[in-house]
């Protein structure tokens, strides 16, 4: 009985190491892959959600959701030639999510010190993030994503807002824009269906797969949203293939 076989000291600590090794080799790639299903989950849930508000509503008119809209529909909340942009998104909040009845588990106003830096760190980035975060109608769903509503389009942060940590908003990665600016009856005509970010414009431009898994990889379409990836990630079936550039 004394004389059975057992591992040396030697051995456990050899086998412990070449376990620590493989698991710090594979753990990052587990928690990439982990996090880039939630956000696809978390996206996918969204489109479904806005795309269903926005095509339930229905007006004399038949005017889309837009910025056009909101400026056609209610002149005195939101002028034609002036376009407060709190006040438009406001009214197309109102319009198309609030009247719709989707669940919201909270409603922002437009008082930026109370929310905005709370819970977004890179408050000096470029243009189009800082813009469309100040001046636009703010709401969480209730699958736990923010989404803004600005110049007629959405924001959406795929990232939790909590009060222990703030998010760094980074397009194509947490943060996605859904829809197109539309302004005038013209741009109307030109609306791409659904909820794509890219105008016919672009569409044609990056007609190929290829060009516009480029075009997400690059930032090469000057918008810090960065509308190519969330172009790839429709384009792709509402997911994040395996060759989607943004790592996460």
């Amino acid at each position: 009985m004394g004389n059975e076989p057992a591992f040396t000291l030697a051995e456990t600590l050899i086998t412990l190491g070449i376990v620590g090794i493989v698991a710090a080799m594979t753990m990052p790639s587990l928690v990439s892959n982990y996090r880039k299903k939630l956000t696809e989950t978390k996206l996918k849930s969204t489109y479904s959600i806005l795309l269903n508000a926005i095509s339930s509503v229905s007006s004399e008119s038949n005017i889309p959701f837009s910025r056009y809209y909101a400026a056609t529909m209610h002149p005195d909340e939101c002028p034609m030639d002036t376009f407060p942009l709190y006040d438009c998104a406001n009214v197309l909040f109102k319009d198309f999510i609030k009247n719709n009845n989707v669940k919201i588990l909270k409603e922002f106003d437009n008082n930026l010190s109370g929310w905005f830096n709370n819970y977004i760190s890179n408050v000096n980035d470029d243009g189009e993030i800082i813009s469309a975060v100040y001046h636009g109608k703010w709401f969480i769903l209730a699958n736990g994503c923010p989404v803004g509503i600005y110049n007629g389009v959405f924001y959406v942060i795929t990232d939790n807002f909590s009060s222990h940590r703030k998010i760094k908003l980074i397009g194509g990665k947490n943060f996605f824009q859904f829809g197109t600016v539309v302004t005038t009856y013209e741009d109307i005509k030109k609306m791409p269906s659904g909820l794509v970010p890219l105008t016919q414009a672009e569409l044609g431009r990056y007609s190929t797969r290829e060009k516009l898994r480029s075009a997400c990889k690059s930032h090469e379409i000057q918008d810090s949203v960065n509308k190519a990836c969330t172009q790839l990630f429709i384009n792709d079936g509402l997911k994040f293939a395996d060759d989607y550039p943004i790592k996460f």
